[in-house]
C-alpha cells in the first residue's frame, strides 16, 4: 500500500509545491530543485521524502487498517517535502512517541501530558507546512 502511495496524484501535485529554481544548464534550460520545509536546503528531486504532515500511524499506536489507508491517501496539504536528515529525525521521534504511549496507561496525567506534548509537535510542523504554502501559493 506504501508503495502504491508514491502514485499518488495529491502527493505529486504536494511536491509542485517545493519546486524552486536553482540555476540554469550551459544550454539555457532551468535546473530545479526541492527545498525542504525544515532546513530550507535544496535537494534533487531524488534526494527528497515527500512526508505525511499528520503521520500515517498516528503516535497514539495503530488504530485499523481502514485508518491507515485513509491516512495514506490524502490530501496535498498533508504532504510536505523534507531531506533526508530531517525526515530521520522527524521519523525517530513520531517512533518515540509511540514507544512512550505503550508503556503508560490511557486518562493518567502522564498520558495526557505526553499526548499534549505529541500534538504540539504535529501541529509545529502543520504550522510550518502551512506557513510554507502560504508564502509560495502562487507558484506552481
Amino acid at each position: 500500500m506504501r508503495r502504491a502511495s508514491f502514485r499518488w496524484k495529491p502527493r505529486g501535485e504536494a511536491k509542485k509545491r517545493y519546486k524552486v529554481k536553482v540555476g540554469e544548464y550551459s544550454t539555457g534550460r532551468a535546473k530545479y530543485g526541492y527545498k525542504c520545509v525544515a532546513c530550507e536546503e535544496v535537494f534533487k528531486s531524488g534526494e527528497v521524502k515527500m512526508d505525511h504532515v499528520e503521520p500515517v500511524v498516528p503516535l497514539t499506536g495503530w488504530e485499523s487498517l481502514d485508518n491507515f489507508a485513509i491516512r495514506m491517501f490524502c490530501e496535498e496539504d498533508n504532504f510536505q517535502c523534507l531531506c533526508p536528515a530531517c525526515h530521520d529525525i522527524k521519523t525517530q521521534r513520531e517512533k518515540d512517541y509511540r514507544v512512550a504511549f505503550r508503556k503508560l496507561e490511557q486518562d493518567t496525567d502522564e498520558y495526557i501530558a505526553l499526548e499534549k506534548e505529541a500534538n504540539e509537535f504535529i501541529l509545529a510542523y502543520i504550522e510550518e507546512n502551512n506557513k510554507y504554502i502560504q508564502e509560495h501559493k502562487d507558484i506552481k
